[in-house]
């Protein structure tokens, strides 16, 4: 228990610095010929993947990936058929997305990288990677910043109203 208390506030600390993460995802073998192979070391068996600071470029496309997501699926899904049909309909935008922060590149993610997302991460690791993601992309601060340049305008709402009637009105105007 001590070991993973340290384990999370060096990703926390890593998340506040900034820094590269790095977690390795465990290779299922898809085949007997492949699995024979990762015995004899010729194939991994582990692949080291890094999510970096996510660039503003990215974040817009992961959130583009995210709202493709039915909400009203997800709002009622106890039963087993809703449950089925979310995650077959569903999970692409989440692996999309997660796909896209860790290449953080202006170009596509490939399809060898999502295949590798798809074949082997178990639900609770894609959700432990979309958690991760949300904190990285650090939605709450970019949303405050709009808020606060947004609320510069010093004027209140009556001001701003008497204001856009006094550059309508044609005596001022002159006319």
């Amino acid at each position: 228990m001590e070991n993973n208390k340290d384990d999370i506030l060096a990703k926390v600390s890593d998340l506040i610095t900034e820094r590269v993460v790095t977690f390795d995802i465990s290779i299922i073998p898809q085949g007997k010929w492949h699995k024979l192979l990762q015995r004899w070391k010729i194939m991994p068996t582990k692949k080291s993947l890094s999510i970096r600071p996510v660039v503003y470029g990215n974040m817009v496309r992961i959130s583009k990936e995210l709202l493709s997501i039915e909400a009203e699926l997800l709002k009622n899904s106890s039963n087993l058929e809703k449950s089925l049909h979310i995650i077959s309909t569903q999970g692409e935008p989440i692996i999309r997305a997660i796909a896209i922060a860790i290449q953080n590149t202006r170009n596509e993610p490939s399809q060898a990288l999502i295949n590798l997302l798809k074949e082997n991460l178990t639900a609770m690791e894609i959700l432990s990677l979309y958690a991760f993601l949300m904190e990285r992309m650090d939605i709450k601060s970019f949303i405050a910043t709009i808020n606060s340049i947004k609320g510069l305008n010093v004027l209140s709402v009556e001001e701003r109203m008497a204001v856009k009637l006094n550059e309508e009105s044609p005596m001022i105007q002159g006319s």
